[in-house]
């Protein structure tokens, strides 16, 4: 499996849950060209290496899990993108549960190289507010 081998052992290891209760199920999606169709944008799931579907309620719990995994994938020089589900109830009957969140992975076509900026001209870029104007100090 590779990076989705250390993706999924760094789940298993770094993502906690409150009072451990673990409140999510994965799915690895083998073929995601009907799943596409319940997402807002298709082709992200349809160009995927691979689509993971992690069913439960949405809350910080599976929030946290989403990010590990696609930080860890990111460490491993994976881009990753979580989807927004435009058709529910469609993505919940493919899946057999409800979907928190539908997770998109893939090597970017253009390779990434974070030395290029400092983080500052990186959040520049990206388009983030200033930190004064989002942290204030009691």
């Amino acid at each position: 499996m590779g990076w989705c081998g250390s993706t999924w052992e760094g789940m298993k290891i770094g993502c906690g849950s409150a009072q451990n209760r673990q409140p999510w199920e994965f799915v690895v999606v083998s073929d995601a060209t009907a799943l596409a169709q319940a997402v807002y944008v298709p082709d992200n799931l349809l160009t995927a290496a691979l689509v993971v579907a992690i069913l439960g309620r949405a809350g910080i719990d599976v929030g946290r899990a989403a990010q590990n995994m696609m930080l860890t994938a990111w460490d491993e020089g994976i881009a990753s993108c979580p989807n927004g589900i435009a058709d529910p109830a469609a993505a919940e009957t493919l899946l057999g549960g409800e979907p928190a969140v539908i997770l998109s992975f893939g090597y970017p076509v253009r390779p990434r190289d974070p030395a290029a900026r400092s983080a500052g001209e990186w959040s520049e870029r990206a388009n983030r507010r200033p930190l004064d104007e989002i942290v204030r100090h009691m």
